[in-house]
């Protein structure tokens, strides 16, 4: 759990830095943009493959809504995720590494195919990593997200 004093009394960029290096062009990024995400929807439906097979279920399309409920997100998102019609976000990456209760180590092998690797200096990540480090809930999780990333929060720091 993160507590308000001490996202207080850390020092935290407002954005990711984009990490693109000079020499690769508009069309590379594009590219290795589009083998990143292609990436991390396999990881995604792997993971709920893994999800299924810990509830004994076989049936791949049955339990969508048990995985949307364990990371507070919605069964269509989870579909269209993974389907491949939606862009994915950090915040749906947050919210699935806490429901399934990931270590830090393999949350990053998410993050890392969008936008990198979580930072610490970057107060979203901060807060999600404090929340894998103790186990939070999924719920814990999304108060405490939606208390110290709102901007009511950034403006009185």
């Amino acid at each position: 759990m993160v507590t308000d004093e001490e996202l207080r009394n850390r020092v935290f960029i407002e954005a990711l830095p984009d990490e693109v290096s000079m020499r690769v062009t508009e069309a590379d990024f594009a590219e290795l943009s589009d083998k990143a995400e292609l990436a991390l929807r396999k990881k995604i439906r792997a993971k709920k493959m893994e999800f299924d097979k810990k509830l004994n279920n076989s049936c791949f399309s049955s339990s969508y809504g048990r995985f949307a409920e364990a990371c507070s997100v919605s069964e269509e998102a989870v579909k269209k995720t993974i389907a491949g019609s939606v862009k994915i976000k950090r915040t749906f990456l947050y919210k699935m590494a806490v429901g399934l209760k990931m270590s830090i180590e393999e949350a990053n092998e998410y993050f890392e195919l969008c936008g990198g690797k979580l930072r610490s200096d970057f107060r979203e990540d901060y807060i999600c990593i404090r929340a894998l480090e103790d186990g939070d809930d999924i719920g814990l999780f999304l108060e405490q997200f939606k208390e110290f990333v709102s901007d009511r929060y950034k403006k009185n720091k």
